[in-house]
């Protein structure tokens, strides 16, 4: 898209998870929503700051989840997250940033953002047929 359209300076793909997942750290457990699947680009987008991690090393890595400070601070408490294991649903991933809570007046307000390429090697060739169109682009 970007190449495509130079007027375009950021984009974004998120798929909504639009349910909740169990979130399992040690014995602290809970179920969140107002999370999904998605590249990090969301943090250039969005222009959010990070309270952990680095932009240009979040989610690059398998299996790599970004946190809300809100959800970091519920499940680590004073202790930093970033590098910390937290099974979501029943796949170990690791914390690779926190990033500030999304202003209230926001219409978008993301809890959690996990890796998409994850889910695309988890589904295959799916992902690229224009039949499947779950995921939105933010531009």
């Amino acid at each position: 898209m970007k190449s495509d359209y130079p007027e375009v300076d950021y984009y974004f793909r998120f798929l909504n998870i639009n349910s909740k997942l169990l979130f399992t750290v040690g014995e602290n457990k809970g179920t969140e929503d107002n999370g999904g699947y998605g590249e990090r680009t969301m943090f250039d987008m969005f222009d959010l700051k990070l309270i952990e991690g680095d932009r240009q090393t979040i989610l690059t890595q398998p299996k790599s989840v970004a946190l809300s400070q809100t959800l970091a601070k519920k499940y680590f408490g004073d202790k930093p997250a970033l590098g910390q294991a937290i099974r979501i649903g029943t796949e170990d991933t690791f914390v690779s940033g926190v990033y500030e809570d999304f202003p209230t007046h926001s219409s978008i307000h993301i809890n959690y953002l996990l890796r998409l390429e994850d889910l695309a090697s988890a589904i295959g060739g799916r992902m690229l047929s224009w039949q499947w169109r779950p995921v939105y682009y933010l531009h």
